[in-house]
């Protein structure tokens, strides 16, 4: 029984072990990912180090007022279920659903909306450091 209780208890500890590994190996890539592009903007000149920006042509015209609308929501200026934004007004439920639902675009609450290309060079580094964890 006690030899029972031994192996489960080095079983156990082996799964933890591995479980730290895998734990590093996935920081490792976040982490390297991410700094490789801090670099890269760095010399680009691309926000926050520049003046440059990623957004460039469709992504400059329609992102960059989905991020100031959903800013407006956040800070409760706009509303998501209906805006008047739209010609004669409509929902824009499927603006968000579509451009908008990732759980990293919340962290445009913290940006002015002066600062919203920094925001998306920023989300796109965040999403490729992830993307490097799969």
């Amino acid at each position: 029984m006690q030899a029972i209780l031994i192996l489960a208890h080095r079983v156990k500890l082996a799964n933890m072990e591995l479980k730290i590994k895998s734990l590093s190996l996935y920081m490792g890539c976040f982490t390297g990912v991410a700094v490789l592009l801090i670099i890269l903007f760095k010399i680009l000149g691309l926000a926050p180090f520049g003046g440059s920006t990623l957004a460039s042509a469709d992504v400059y015209y329609q992102y960059m007022d989905f991020y100031a609308w959903f800013h407006d929501v956040l800070h409760g200026s706009n509303n998501i279920g209906y805006t008047f934004g739209k010609t004669l007004g409509g929902t824009n439920i499927t603006v968000f659903s579509y451009y908008l639902a990732s759980p990293l675009n919340l962290l445009v609450y913290f940006f002015d909306k002066t600062q919203l290309h920094t925001f998306f060079d920023l989300m796109i580094l965040i999403k490729l450091a992830l993307a490097s964890m799969t």
